[in-house]
């Protein structure tokens, strides 16, 4: 059951968590995942993950400004 209705556009979700999402990468188009290695802004994590998969350069830079 989705319980969870986007205020905005009515869009139905599961999970509170899967409501925030949407409204942060359909409403607000806030980015708050950063590659420190580039400077590029995602929406999701999981979307800065495949970024890095694709350029391994842009995380290891990331990895050493990040001091980790």
């Amino acid at each position: 059951q989705r319980k969870y209705r986007c205020s905005i556009c009515t869009s139905p979700h599961s999970r509170k968590a899967d409501l925030d999402r949407h409204i942060r990468s359909v409403h607000t188009q806030e980015s708050p995942y950063q590659c420190l290695g580039c400077g590029e802004r995602f929406v999701r994590s999981d979307a800065r993950g495949l970024h890095w998969k694709n350029v391994p350069t842009c995380h290891a830079n990331h990895v050493k400004k990040e001091g980790h």
